[in-house]
């Protein structure tokens, strides 16, 4: 967290180094303003300087004469502030153009619930780590829908895939259902639009985690590099998917699962780690063939 000291004032400002450090409210508003900025409402530097506004908690002064030393001095502080905001993004180089993206670092769950009216939905843990396979691959299937064409339909249906209603007899959040999501995502469609690109945020981070983490903790002292299956996959195509559907299947063939249902309900996290163990097998024999 920085701390800035604002010169000639009492005003101490603390402001996250990245977006783990967010609050709840901070990255509604940075969703917020990546969403106006990404659909073309607002340019780069207008968002950039509505960010540090945003974040660092500061009320537009409104200054008639912008000649005085009051306005110069309020925008040299803003115009420097607005430095940090920077490290919330990165380059990236797409189709021979620099541009600027969200640093993928929102896998932390900042919104665990959502609300519209009286209903409040409940999302998954960090990283998706509480939700069943089946989950993961229809939520994938949206999340890539949109992230292709920004079909609004897309985005409620992914967030009406995560986000479920809690029984209220049991104070447990209701089971992944897909006869359900449907209707949700007709209610979903209506909360606004930073809450709903805040979650697509959540989702790509989490995505980002899968395809990279290379010690995923499983207990015990004992890791797991999860980004050895998707070592061939670009970050933002389809193939990250890893042929789901198949996978699906492959693991339904196998003795530790007795069918198809059994793998869908299963942890995410489990049946990549079983993937894992496969693909270490298969190199291994490989290699034992090759040697022979």
């Amino acid at each position: 967290m920085h701390k800035v000291e604002i010169t000639g004032t009492k005003t101490v400002l603390h402001i996250p180094e990245n977006g783990y450090e967010f609050t709840r409210q901070q990255f509604i508003d940075f969703s917020g303003l990546v969403y106006q900025y990404i659909t073309k409402q607002i340019g780069y530097r207008e968002m950039i300087v509505n960010l540090t506004y945003k974040i660092c908690g500061i009320t537009r002064a409104v200054i008639f004469n912008k000649d005085n030393d009051e306005h110069n001095k309020i925008t040299e502080n803003i115009n420097h502030l607005s430095q940090l905001m920077e490290a919330y993004f990165i380059d990236q180089e797409r189709e021979g153009e620099n541009i600027k993206v969200v640093d993928s670092v929102f896998m932390l769950q900042k919104l665990p619930v959502i609300k519209h009216k009286k209903a409040k939905y409940y999302g998954p843990a960090d990283a998706l780590s509480d939700i069943s396979f089946a989950e993961y691959l229809a939520s994938l299937n949206h999340f890539f829908d949109y992230s292709k064409t920004a079909n609004p339909d897309a985005l409620n249906m992914l967030i009406a895939t995560l986000y479920r209603p809690k029984k209220w007899f049991k104070n447990k959040k209701e089971p992944y259902d897909v006869t359900t999501v449907e209707n949700r995502a007709k209610i979903i469609s209506k909360l606004p639009a930073d809450v709903k690109h805040a979650v697509y945020l959540y989702f790509a981070s989490s995505q980002n985690y899968i395809n990279t983490v290379q010690d995923l903790d499983i207990g015990g002292g004992n890791t797991v590099d999860l980004s050895v299956l998707f070592k061939d996959s670009a970050p933002e195509t389809s193939e990250n998917s890893l042929g789901m559907v198949d996978v699906l299947y492959s693991l339904a063939e196998t003795t530790i699962f007795t069918n198809i249902k059994d793998v869908g309900e299963t942890n995410i996290y489990d049946v990549f780690v079983l993937l894992v163990k496969k693909h270490l097998d298969a190199k291994k024999q490989k290699r034992n063939v090759t040697n022979t």
